[in-house]
């Protein structure tokens, strides 16, 4: 397999009792033309400023968190920290709940496929004792 050099997603993928560190490639490439907003009249492109509204200069992306309001209309400025803590059990773990004939799926689910690639050596070792069983199966996990 051909790996592109930057994963879309980090994480780990379960088939029960068994967890796999993996990282997920594009199994295809993409063609076409990337549009971009532009100005009418030259052509140039348009660009977006972060501007903060009470002081109405721009700000830096070093400046700029998540919040949110309360009911009673005050905000909430959530550091980085808060928002790692946060659980969210789809973040990187991906459950393998059971596995589906190919023949039966409908093509368009293949529109955007993926590789799953071992992550790091501990991925490599776990993949090489795991996976290989797999091989052979013309399934696909769902």
């Amino acid at each position: 397999m051909d790996v592109p050099t930057r994963a879309v997603w980090t994480g780990w993928i379960t088939f029960g009792p068994v967890s796999l560190p993996v990282q997920l490639f594009p199994a295809a490439r993409r063609h076409g033309v990337d549009l971009h907003e532009v100005h009418v009249a030259d052509g140039s492109r348009i660009q977006h400023r972060r501007v903060c509204q009470a002081e109405g200069r721009e700000v830096d992306n070093r400046e700029i968190t998540k919040g949110h309001k309360t009911p009673d209309g005050h905000s909430v400025v959530r550091e980085e920290a808060d928002l790692q803590a946060l659980p969210l059990p789809g973040k990187h773990v991906s459950d393998v709940l059971g596995f589906v004939p190919v023949d039966g799926l409908d093509p368009i689910l293949f529109s955007r496929a993926y590789y799953a690639a071992p992550h790091e050596q501990a991925g490599q070792r776990a993949a090489q004792g795991g996976l290989e069983r797999f091989d052979h199966v013309q399934e696909v996990g769902s």
